[in-house]
């Protein structure tokens, strides 16, 4: 061939004149599973896109949206469909082209194509793009090429399960499973593994996912699991009521006798209720057997985990409600509030006619999805500053209230790379008095922090996190053991305060349940006076401001909830 020609790939949609992004083939990667889709060709633009149309930063998976003067004026004769194709941006008001497609930015500017938008699924109350999980799959390094599927048909039946063409032999589907549990939410984790030798294809040449084999069925009756003492029959007995089955094999994958999710949050609840002992959940993913969690749980013994866990609950007795339907009607009894008989005087107070006041109900809830452009740094200063300490008639003054005006209460962020304007990655002090913050150190935070099922996927869509964190020796010594109360309070006080102001700088916050408390103490320098009190995560607020639910339908179709509450977290 001559030196000169030059191999170039050619994408795009025939709405958009045929050919709208190219990539130059030089060298090809050998760790690439695909061609980049490239970069928008001159005078036309590619954009991707969140369901809000605002953009995606890089890494992140949305819809390909063209731009440019390639589009064409829409469909013959089809006023209807045009309309859903072809749109202005509600924002910028560019005329755009709504390709179907799903992609992603790579760092170096170009596009990777990540499939069509039908591939998208709904599993178990989870919206899932099919191609997400292969792209992500596909990047094993003993991975060949990889499918997903979705097994079953009713809601609660609904699964993942992927097909995998091993580029080397010895993997397990446990080492599979590890790797995207690492790399995913728990919900897009598939259930099975099935190893294919070759791939089955259609007509046109593309894998024929409706002729791949039935994953191979986990048997509930087999090896039987060697317990030893009532703690470890208990953990057993947990696992199969859970699951409502009588026996369960000792190597049986949990997964595909059909165990969803929220079954993991249940058992893991339980375990943690009865047993004191909670399981690390992307460990259980990647091996999710009654051999494996026995295994985790006599570790912990090992460790003395539980040991300290007794300690530390002897003095909470009751017995904690762990279903969630159970749950979901303990909370709709509302036991906070306080009844009477008739005979009592009650006299009716008049509600303020105040469209302002009623505004109050959606802008100081839990926001728990959040949009992918970076903060403003002044929307962000903006926000701390009413953390900042003020004068008032030569006094120093607060905006929140703490005991004994000793304010012992720290705060400390995690701010993720590229998700706050003029801000870089990592973690820093707040230092209220001179209102500026102090970068300690550029490591990343652990996103196993947080709980895995719910309170993990808000913060993976968070720009930041935020920490209060009590120095106890700053106020112990006036309050004695009241200190922890106090710092509650002033924490408290703290949250609210920045959830009235994130609404005026355009941001939302969504407070955190339990975390694991390891990480921080590296991450921020802690000492040992230090007790973290409270967190929070944030970010700037999507434009439909519409709440969605992180947690999967788990009740009948005649008896279904989407209470969250089960999963340890705050809400407002």
């Amino acid at each position: 061939m001559q030196p000169t020609l030059q191999l170039i790939s050619l994408g795009g949609a025939t709405e958009a004149s045929i050919w709208s992004v190219l990539y130059p083939l030089q060298q090809v990667d050998p760790n690439w599973r695909s061609i980049p889709y490239g970069k928008a060709m001159d005078h036309q633009r590619f954009y991707v896109l969140d369901d809000a149309l605002q953009v995606r930063p890089t890494w992140v998976a949305g819809q390909l949206y063209i731009g440019g003067i390639g589009l064409a004026k829409g469909y013959w004769r089809d006023e209807t469909l045009s309309a859903g194709s072809f749109f202005p941006h509600p924002l910028t008001g560019e005329r755009l082209y709504r390709t179907g497609d799903l992609g992603r930015w790579l760092p170096d500017g170009n596009i990777e194509f990540l499939g069509r938008e039908d591939t998208q699924v709904k599993v178990q109350g989870h919206r899932i793009e099919l191609g997400e999980i292969e792209a992500a799959l596909n990047r094993h390094p003993g991975v060949q090429s990889a499918v997903v599927r979705v097994l079953g048909e009713a809601l609660g039946e609904k699964r993942l399960a992927g097909y995998v063409l091993k580029a080397d032999p010895s993997l397990q589907a446990s080492d599979f499973a590890q790797y995207l549990a690492d790399k995913l939410p728990a919900y897009m984790v598939p259930s099975s593994f099935t190893f294919v030798q070759e791939w089955p294809l259609s007509a046109n040449g593309k894998v024929d996912k409706k002729r791949l084999p039935e994953p191979t069925q986990a048997q509930a009756s087999g090896p039987a699991l060697e317990v030893e003492g009532p703690q470890e029959q208990q953990l057993v007995t947990i696992v199969q009521g859970v699951l409502k089955r009588p026996s369960i094999a000792a190597d049986a994958n949990l997964l595909n006798l059909g165990a969803t999710s929220i079954d993991i949050v249940r058992i893991s609840n339980a375990l943690s209720g009865e047993l004191l002992f909670r399981p690390n959940v992307a460990q259980l993913l990647a091996q999710p057997t009654l051999l494996n969690l026995l295994g985790m749980y006599r570790q912990t013994l090992a460790d003395g985990s539980v040991v300290d866990s007794v300690r530390q609950r002897a003095a909470a007795p009751e017995q904690v409600i762990e279903d969630p339907q159970q749950r979901a009607r303990f909370k709709a009894d509302q036991r906070g509030r306080r009844s009477f008989n008739a005979q009592v005087p009650a006299l009716d107070l008049a509600r303020p006619d105040d469209p302002a006041l009623a505004r109050r109900f959606s802008d100081y809830r839990s926001v728990r999805q959040f949009a992918t452009q970076p903060i403003p740094t002044a929307a962000f200063a903006g926000l701390l500053a009413s953390l900042a300490q003020g004068q008032l008639d030569g006094e120093v003054k607060y905006q929140f209230p703490s005991a004994g005006g000793l304010y012992p209460i720290q705060s400390y962020l995690y701010v993720k790379p590229q998700r706050v304007t003029g801000v870089a990655a990592g973690a820093y002090y707040y230092d209220p008095v001179q209102h500026r913050l102090l970068r300690l150190d550029s490591d990343v935070l652990d996103p196993d922090t947080y709980d895995y099922f719910v309170n993990r996927p808000v913060f993976e869509n968070a720009a930041f996190s935020l920490f209060f964190i009590a120095d106890m020796a700053a106020i112990r010594p006036l309050y004695g053991e009241r200190s922890r109360d106090f710092c509650h309070i002033e924490a408290g006080g703290m949250a609210q305060l920045l959830t009235m102001t994130a609404v005026e700088q355009g941001l939302g916050l969504c407070g955190m349940g339990s975390l694991e408390e390891q990480q921080l103490s590296a991450l921020f320098e802690l000492g040992p006076n230090h007790q973290l009190i409270y967190s929070m995560v944030g970010g700037l607020r999507t434009a439909d401001e519409h709440r969605r639910t992180q947690i999967e339908a788990f009740a009948s179709a005649a008896d279904q909830t989407d209470d969250a509450s089960d999963m340890e977290e705050i809400e407002i």
